[in-house]
């Protein structure tokens, strides 16, 4: 039996996989240490947990990817002492697991952009992802060295095939081969499946281990691809009845009652601005003078929070009051073509129009497809701006020269108007015009420099505004996208992590007062908006208006298969299924001592509400019933 093929094959896959298994623990520990400074706060014992439970991650991306392989390694009718066939199957190997390593190499830097493993949009967003791979590689070109490294040691240790000699292939020795073949076939299928329990791993499965924050240590990259491609559909979720829920929740708005007013909408959204750089809110230590002046003279808040962490999700979030939570964007799941209401389609029955201004490439990150489903009447990129001599050879034009653009378009556009321009100048890797290297602060992180060259340009672009006939008559948003790179420890926890400048300011000062304590999210921007202007007729939006003090004040985000709900003074996190952990943020701003209590009132209340909440979201999305009608 030792000469038999199929056991030799067998062999050699299993030393196989077991290299993998050995090569994905070696980049779990390479993850760890390159982000060192989130995972800081875990003990010995709380780390070798993770490492242990992440093999059973790891046996399941492994599985999948190369089932292939092993299925062809045993079974019986090949020919598998043919050294042609072992050829195949070794370069077969290699290339699928190379890239798999490469995966698990490139978020050793790119999670300490988003906080979570790679998802499936890598693969929706190919265009962008090769505009950008080699400046990537560029600047991070020392994972090039431990990517070839990773499979130089997957070529050296890929095991031998040992050829049988003097076999004979008789009826009990087939079926022995078919045995082998059937057991392997189950062994994979738990092992995929991650054991018997009743339903298959997911991302969430690692919270069984460790804290919600540490749940990409346990998963690897592979199998985040992998499940947040599987799970494109959302769950109908029946926590509660259409009569419960309507008595606290309804994204239906009614009309307003008092006399619309025709003011110019101008949202600015400012890319990767998070809290943590402007000086308003950490005591004058930043690098936005002028987004601070703008600060002191409108409404902002204390607590205001992105409801994601990528730009392709904050946008639909801002522009049209849809939170991210789900695997992939709104703009690229299966139900981005749904019918919806946003601030220029709603706006446009008033008379107005309506523009999306991004400096970027047309088609970057489908924002163009989507402002036209948004109700843009007009969309001007790169191609737009005509002027190839501001282009900053990444990303697109500029900041500085395109907000004049955006400026001098609106001298001569139709009033009243809503514009929505999205800057880029601070999104990696934070090229700013060579006649400005070294005018600006360094800071301490290498976004900061293009910060302080951002915000100038909106000094610059508020400057020569004020001198046109329409500023006076104009409601200005200035937001961002979402956070980025961070080395304050605040900053870097699940609260601080989302938190961004929502800033509304008139040039007229004559905007209402707000409660101090109000919780406002990106979903609100255009409630918020609406409120303003006195809108008089229904409309549809997940958020609220930070006037509106009827409603329960949450903010909301779903990240690694997790729910988080926020308020002003705790924080609930929920898988789906259950409570994992809360907070009490007026004490615990790191969320490092989970007090989960069911007893608890507060945690019940915040509980129900964000149950109602998914549920009621996801049906909407479901039934596309995302509109008033």
């Amino acid at each position: 039996m030792k000469n038999n093929p199929t056991i030799n094959s067998f062999k050699k896959v299993t030393k196989s996989l077991l290299l993998l298994l050995l090569l994905y623990t070696i980049c779990r520990l390479l993850f760890f240490l390159f982000n060192y400074s989130y995972f800081s706060e875990l003990k010995f014992t709380q780390l070798l947990v993770i490492f242990i439970a992440g093999l059973r991650f790891d046996i399941s991306a492994i599985l999948i990817c190369n089932l292939p392989y092993i299925l062809f390694s045993v079974f019986p009718f090949l020919n598998k002492s043919n050294s042609l066939f072992q050829k195949v199957l070794k370069i077969w190997f290699i290339i699928t697991n190379a890239v798999c390593l490469l995966l698990n190499c490139i978020d050793f830097a790119y999670f300490k952009f988003t906080l979570k493993r790679a998802t499936s949009e890598l693969f929706l967003m190919h265009d962008d992802v090769g505009n950008l791979l080699s400046q990537y590689l560029l600047d991070y070109w020392y994972l090039g060295v431990i990517w070839i490294a990773l499979v130089y040691l997957l070529i050296r240790f890929y095991p031998k095939y040992l050829e049988p000699s003097k076999f004979k292939l008789s009826i009990p020795i087939f079926l022995l081969e078919v045995v082998i073949l059937l057991l392997t076939a189950a062994s994979c299928l738990l092992g995929i499946r991650g054991g018997i329990q009743l339903k298959p791993l997911r991302i969430i499965s690692a919270a069984e281990y460790t804290e919600v924050k540490n749940i990409p240590l346990v998963i690897n990259t592979p199998f985040s691809l992998i499940k947040t491609i599987e799970s494109e559909s959302l769950v109908n979720y029946q926590f509660y009845s259409e009569k419960e829920i309507e008595q606290e929740i309804s994204f239906l708005h009614p009309p307003d009652s008092a006399n619309f007013t025709n003011q110019n909408v101008v949202v600015i959204i400012l890319e990767s601005f998070s809290k943590e750089y402007i000086g308003y809110f950490n005591k004058g230590k930043g690098y936005t003078p002028f987004l601070d002046s703008l600060l002191k003279q409108g409404t902002t808040f204390r607590y205001s929070y992105s409801n994601a962490k990528k730009s392709i999700e904050g946008i639909p979030a801002i522009v049209s009051g849809i939170p991210s939570l789900m695997e992939n964007p709104y703009i690229t799941s299966m139900y981005g073509s749904n019918q919806l209401q946003s601030l220029p389609s709603l706006l446009k029955q008033k008379g107005y129009t309506t523009s999306f201004y991004h400096g970027g490439n047309n088609g970057t990150m489908g924002f163009d497809a989507f402002t036209k489903i948004a109700g843009f009447d007009d969309y001007f990129g790169r191609n737009e701006y005509a002027n190839e001599a501001d282009f900053d050879g990444n990303w697109g034009i500029y900041d500085e020269p395109f907000l004049q653009y955006f400026e001098k378009q609106m001298q001569s556009q139709k009033q009243p108007f809503c514009n929505v321009l999205f800057t880029l100048s601070s999104h990696h890797p934070y090229s700013i015009p060579k006649k400005y290297k070294n005018h600006f602060p360094k800071g301490t992180l290498e976004i900061h420099e293009s910060i302080g060259y951002t915000d100038y340009a909106l000094q610059q672009f508020f400057k020569k505004a004020s001198q046109s006939s329409w500023y006076a008559n104009t409601l200005f948003v200035i937001t961002a996208d979402h956070t980025s790179i961070s080395e304050s420890p605040y900053y870097k926890a699940k609260i601080g992590s989302y938190s961004i400048p929502i800033l509304f300011f008139k040039p007229t000062g004559n905007l209402p007062q707000l409660q101090a304590n109000r919780v406002v999210q990106q979903i609100d921007i255009m409630p918020t908006i609406l409120d303003l202007l006195n809108f008089d007729k229904p409309y549809f939006s997940y958020g609220k208006s930070a006037y509106d003090t009827r409603i329960s004040n949450y903010a909301i985000n779903y990240f690694n298969g997790v729910y988080q709900s926020t308020s002003s003074t705790a924080c609930l996190f929920f898988d789906g299924e259950k409570a994992r952990s809360f907070y009490d943020l007026t004490k615990d701003s790191l969320l490092s001592n989970n007090i989960l209590d069911s007893t608890n009132a507060a945690q019940k209340k915040q509980e129900v509400y964000l149950k109602k909440f998914i549920q009621q979201f996801n049906q909407t999305v479901l039934q596309n019933k995302m509109t008033a009608k």
